[in-house]
């Protein structure tokens, strides 16, 4: 299987057709690639850091920090989502996954991740494309790969898109988030803690799981999801389509790109 790491293998093992399996692949394997050419004398930014579900790749290198506009038990640093709180030239690598289309601001951004970034530092981020709306209402975009590449263009020198998924696979993505969909959509129903508390069921629905309490309240309805075995057949059958970055733009079909942009 391409590109295959054992810890997101376990960690998608009951969907693997959701673009979350082919956003981590996709972005693990670009980290990869980044230590194995610079090394792990290296400082890294996670830009949107959430749960720092990638800080196991990083755990040798010389400094690695967790930025976001929530706060969180292994969030290092709260940022007003406007200038980030670290010096020029700072990082070697900046990392993010499915964060930038819900920036408001997104020159803005790019500008201050060209900023912090030392000459030759890296930005790695995983965007969606042909994908559900999530983080109502702050989700904004959905450029194709030549929309990215104009936004970085007068930021960074050196920018590559690829796609993060093949055009079967997108489609298998898009039959496993409909059914997540319709689940989650059931269990709001009838679970009583969203009847009976209307602040709360407000707040899950408007932060769209995006702080790091909203994702612990929101655990016991994924797991209740991933049991799902509908989703299991289809993501097996989805290993199958597993293609390399597609080259063929015209008539682009995928879930999302992988974005390098080199400073």
């Amino acid at each position: 299987m391409l590109n295959m790491d054992f810890n997101i293998f376990i960690k998608y093992f009951s969907n693997f057709a959701s673009s979350g399996f082919s956003f981590d692949r996709s972005l693990v394997s670009g980290i990869k690639e980044f230590i194995g050419i610079n090394g792990e004398e290296i400082k890294v930014l996670d830009f949107g850091c959430g749960m720092k579900p990638f800080s196991k790749y990083f755990s040798n290198c010389e400094e690695y920090i967790g930025v976001d506009i929530y706060s969180g038990k292994v969030v290092d640093v709260v940022y007003d989502g406007i200038k980030l709180p670290f010096p020029d030239n700072s990082f070697d690598l900046i990392i993010s996954s499915s964060v930038l289309e819900h920036v408001e601001d997104i020159n803005a951004c790019i500008s201050e991740a060209n900023r912090v970034l030392k000459p030759n530092g890296e930005f790695l981020s995983v965007v969606p494309f042909i994908n559900h709306v999530h983080g109502s209402p702050y989700d904004f975009r959905r450029p194709t790969r030549y929309g990215w590449e104009q936004l970085f263009k007068p930021y960074f020198k050196k920018i590559k898109i690829q796609s993060v998924d093949s055009r079967w696979q997108c489609v298998f993505n898009m039959l496993t988030a409909s059914l997540n969909n319709s689940i989650y959509f059931i269990l709001r129903k009838i679970n009583t803690f969203f009847k009976n508390n209307k602040e709360q069921t407000k707040a899950l629905i408007s932060d769209g799981g995006a702080s790091y309490e909203t994702k612990n309240k929101l655990k016991v309805l994924y797991f209740i999801m991933n049991l799902n075995p509908i989703n299991f057949i289809i993501g097996v059958i989805s290993l199958f389509f597993i293609r390399p970055p597609n080259t063929d733009f015209e008539g682009e079909f995928t879930s999302g790109y992988l974005i390098s942009a080199k400073k």
